[in-house]
């Protein structure tokens, strides 16, 4: 089946800041985000700062190749403010679902609306496409209770990871 949409805006602007697909020239531009707003949870290891690098640089590269295995299609978004990298959405569409597989924002630019504002975009690329917007999160990640007043309901819980679903809005 023919995705149901395959023309996505170039960039959809919002308080100063805009969406635009990934290249592969963005790697370091995405390793940054990685380590900046995965640091804080390998900060226990009380490794030196050498080797946590050499850590998160290996978790960004297993989780980019686990994300191209699993979803071939799935299509990554570089967010930006003024020109600058400040964020990541990956998505996959199927003819189901959206899948919203990573959203990541640096902690700089975080509790300004601005993930608020890509959930309404992705949400609005759902409802166009007539399918519900699926995810996980980690069941101690605070977004949680962002998508909860998104108007996402848990569907699954793993005791790590909660499957939440936001129904398609007719």
């Amino acid at each position: 089946m023919t995705q149901p949409w395959t023309h996505l805006p170039q960039a959809g602007k919002t308080r100063n800041w805009c969406l635009r697909p990934a290249r592969e020239t963005d790697l370091p531009v995405l390793l940054e985000i990685y380590r900046a707003t995965r640091a804080p949870e390998f900060a226990a290891l009380s490794a030196d700062a050498r080797l946590l690098q050499t850590i998160l640089d290996q978790q960004f590269e297993a989780q980019r190749r686990h994300y191209q295995a699993a979803w071939p299609a799935a299509r990554q978004f570089i967010v930006e403010a003024e020109q600058q990298a400040i964020g990541q959405l990956y998505l996959n569409y199927a003819a189901d679902a959206l899948h919203l597989i990573d959203i990541a924002l640096l902690p700089s630019q975080r509790g300004q609306g601005l993930g608020e504002a890509l959930l309404q975009w992705v949400i609005a690329q759902a409802q166009q496409a007539g399918v519900p917007v699926n995810l996980r999160v980690r069941r101690d990640n605070v977004a949680q209770r962002l998508y909860l007043r998104m108007g996402f309901q848990v569907v699954e819980d793993d005791g790590l990871d909660l499957l939440m679903s936001r129904p398609q809005v007719g």
